[in-house]
């Protein structure tokens, strides 16, 4: 137990860094990073959706958050699903994702643990952090650690807002099968 809890800590610790290194400095406004974020490129299998696309797409201020693709992967010996994003910036400012909204799993009601994933084609964790310009759309991805192959998972995206008003989300579930 004492493991998992170290695990945890220093996974929260390396997504805050990731997260802190995209807030500071001018960041490239760079939309072309479909080389390195497709999560269909990965090897695993393409989860199912039937939430209808409208659903999955909401508009927070000056940016545009969507919810993607999700793939099953083996990493590292477990179960762990890649979810894809797209953020599209309509605003005057550099925008990222983790600075806009904050992105959850969920499988039964039980919140999944996220997971850095490196070194599989076409994931790139880093797309987190990365600011984008005025105009300009990137693809981001985040991954989860499964709890079962056999449970629908929920895929829950809620705006990050100042308190005063209650915060937008959307949600997409995805089933798995083989």
């Amino acid at each position: 137990m004492k493991i998992k809890k170290t695990a945890a800590l220093v996974l929260a610790m390396l997504m805050t860094t990731a997260a802190l290194a995209g807030c500071g400095g001018g960041g490239t406004g760079n939309s072309e990073n479909k080389d390195t974020t497709d999560v269909t490129k990965a090897d695993g299998i393409l989860l199912n959706s039937d939430t209808a696309a409208e659903e999955t797409r909401m508009e927070i201020g000056d940016v545009e958050v969507s919810i993607g693709d999700a793939k099953l992967i083996n990493y590292e010996g477990e179960d762990v699903v890649v979810v894809e994003y797209t953020l599209k910036n309509n605003g005057d400012a550099e925008q990222n994702f983790t600075g806009v909204v904050h992105a959850d799993g969920y499988q039964d009601d039980e919140r999944l643990t996220p997971t850095v994933v490196t070194g599989v084609d076409g994931v790139d964790m880093m797309t987190l952090s990365q600011n984008i310009g005025k105009g300009h759309q990137i693809s981001v991805q985040k991954a989860f650690r499964l709890k079962s192959k056999d449970e629908i998972v929920e895929i829950d995206v809620t705006e990050i807002t100042s308190g005063q008003d209650a915060p937008q989300s959307i949600i997409k579930y995805y089933s798995i099968s083989e």
